[in-house]
């Protein structure tokens, strides 16, 4: 098993030795990081690439714990697209814990008082499909562990009112105060346009299930009627 060396380590070795240390591909040492994420994008994804948003995220002691880069630019199958890139802090490096670019553009990253970091993220096009990232960490295991968020659509269908469906992209919120874990989302009838949703509205709960997003419960909020 290779023993984590600290940074002034290397630099001494590199001194004294006359060798060239090179870090794994998904990995950045501290200082690469913290010099480039403001301007230069990291990662090779986009073309015409530029830095939209960038920052970090800490742990409550203040510690170092996430770090982020939104993009914008393009790729030759999505045309104008977004990117996220993620790292987590770890015993002096940073650790690539996830690149995406399914959405057209994604938000700051966010760590809510659960501990969960969501990503919030909606696909191009006037579908505006969820491209969101959920993260979580759990106890005995560290870092941060991806949470399945789509297969619930799966089934979805079968526990709204009949003829009543989501067309789009929810609504996701990740401190609800009430429910915990929920979801908004208008309700399409099948002779509705796909702008304009008429069959009311769902609150969607969920819980977190073996890194899997489970609906617990839908609250239907029928259609107001005309006066």
């Amino acid at each position: 098993m290779l023993m984590k060396i600290s940074k002034l380590l290397v630099l001494a070795l590199v001194a004294a030795m006359g060798i060239v240390v090179f870090l794994p591909k998904d990995t950045m040492a501290e200082e690469d990081l913290l010099a480039g994420i403001r301007a230069t994008c990291l990662g090779d994804v986009l073309d015409d690439c530029r830095v939209i948003s960038a920052g970090y995220l800490n742990k409550d002691d203040g510690s170092f714990d996430i770090a982020f880069q939104t993009q914008g630019g393009s790729t030759v199958d999505d045309g104008s697209i977004g990117n996220i890139e993620l790292y987590h802090y770890d015993d002096g490096v940073w650790v690539k814990l996830a690149e995406a670019h399914e959405a057209y553009r994604y938000s700051v990253p966010e760590i809510t008082y659960d501990g969960l970091l969501h990503v919030e993220g909606y696909s191009n096009g006037t579908a505006s499909l969820n491209a969101d990232l959920l993260f979580n960490s759990e106890e005995g295991k560290p870092g941060w562990h991806p949470v399945d968020i789509e297969t619930w659509h799966n089934t979805i269908d079968e526990k709204l009112p009949a003829g009543l469906g989501i067309w789009k992209g929810v609504k996701y919120n990740f401190s609800d105060w009430e429910h915990g874990i929920s979801a908004k989302t208008p309700l399409w009838q099948d002779s509705d346009a796909n702008c304009c949703a008429s069959g009311g509205e769902a609150t969607i709960v969920f819980e977190i299930v073996d890194q899997v997003l489970v609906v617990t419960n839908v609250i239907y909020t029928a259609p107001k009627k005309a006066n």
